[in-house]
């Protein structure tokens, strides 16, 4: 359960690819595979429900693909498709994690991921609902670096 948890929050980071590579294009010009393709099709539906479910835009298509070519460059497609199926050995899954929170770094913008975290866990305590303007508040408070070892932290629990 905690890695079906896990691994739920790290394909909620991130708001947006700065950088991404064309869709179906890796970070390196060739073609994605077709199973890199499968797996980012796989997280940008898982996406869209959070995104509705959170009600404003956690994570872009364009970051979801650019997170993934990363991933499946460096550790290849059947690695990252494990993982993201939760059939990989926990220390290959440990590792794809950490280098999704990385590359989402690069591809996105981990602030909104830990301020949905945040707003969540206040709003619980507090019995309270949050407007987006609270959200966006934190969201500007909250630097990159320190979102990143919040998200890291998270993975290494």
């Amino acid at each position: 359960m905690r890695t079906a948890t896990v691994t739920l929050m790290v394909v909620l980071l991130a708001s947006a690819c700065s950088s991404s590579a064309p869709s179906g294009v890796s970070l390196s010009g060739e073609h994605l595979s077709k199973a890199a393709d499968e797996i980012a099709e796989r997280l940008i539906g898982a996406g869209a429900l959070v995104n509705e479910d959170a009600g404003f835009e956690l994570m872009t298509e364009e970051g979801f693909r650019c997170a993934v070519n990363r991933l499946v460059e460096e550790f290849g497609p059947s690695d990252v498709s494990d993982t993201f199926s939760e059939i990989a050995e926990p220390e290959i899954t440990t590792t794809v994690l950490v280098s999704y929170v990385d590359a989402l770094y690069v591809c996105g913008d981990l602030r909104r991921w830990t301020a949905s975290e945040a707003v969540d866990e206040i709003g619980a305590a507090l019995d309270v609902e949050f407007d987006s303007e609270f959200f966006d508040c934190l969201v500007e408070g909250l630097s990159e670096e320190k979102a990143r070892d919040f998200s890291k932290q998270q993975l290494s629990n």
